[in-house]
Parts: C-alpha cells; sequence; structure tokens
C-alpha cells in the first residue's frame, strides 16, 4: 500500500492500495547529447515495471520510479542503447563537476 506523500513531481498522493513504488537513481556514461539523453529515457520508460523515468543529460543521471525492478534490468535497457550505467545510493554524485558531456553530438560522428 502507498501512504500518503509527494509523489515523483512533488504533487500530494493519497493513501491507496497498490504497488510498492520506490525512486532509484542511474549515473549513465557515454552521452553527449539530448539526443542520447531522449534514447535513454525512452528505454528506461519502455521496461515493464517503470511508471516514471527521467534523465539529466549535464548531470549525467537517470532518475526513475519503479514497482520492483530489478536494478540488472534497468542497466541493461542502458546498454542495450550502447551507454553504460551503474545504480547511484544515497547522495553520491553521477559524474564529478569537472566531467561534463562534450559538446559534439553523437549523430553527427
Amino acid at each position: 500500500m502507498q501512504t500518503t506523500g509527494q509523489d515523483f513531481d512533488g504533487k500530494r498522493q493519497s493513501a491507496v492500495p497498490g504497488p510498492i513504488v520506490q525512486v532509484t537513481r542511474l549515473a549513465i556514461d557515454g552521452m553527449t547529447c539530448e539526443s542520447c539523453s531522449e534514447r535513454v529515457e525512452q528505454a528506461l520508460s519502455s521496461v515493464p515495471g517503470v511508471r516514471h523515468a527521467r534523465v539529466d543529460l549535464l548531470a549525467g543521471q537517470a532518475t526513475l520510479q519503479v514497482e520492483a525492478v530489478p536494478s540488472d534490468t534497468l542497466i541493461a535497457a542502458v546498454a542495450n542503447e550502447g551507454y553504460s550505467a551503474r545504480i547511484l545510493t544515497g547522495l553520491e554524485s553521477p559524474r564529478p563537476e569537472n566531467q561534463r558531456p562534450a559538446r559534439r553530438c553523437c549523430e553527427n560522428g
């Protein structure tokens, strides 16, 4: 059962029966442009049990609302798109501040 609180987008939710949803964060390596982040977001969104996925290119991070999805499944979805991923724990940062994506777009070679 879900409890009353704030959901992924900061909106209030009520106490209604339903699956347990947790927030999972992934560090994503290899994204160089908005097209990359869109592909990763679509791949993660298509995984059964992922209720919402948001990818931040500059942070190199995906934040997901999931219902009992194994970490390996999420990492494999990212890997199938040609990127690498790892689970972030606690306040861990996905990448140091001095490592930002290159400006060259992956689609332009």
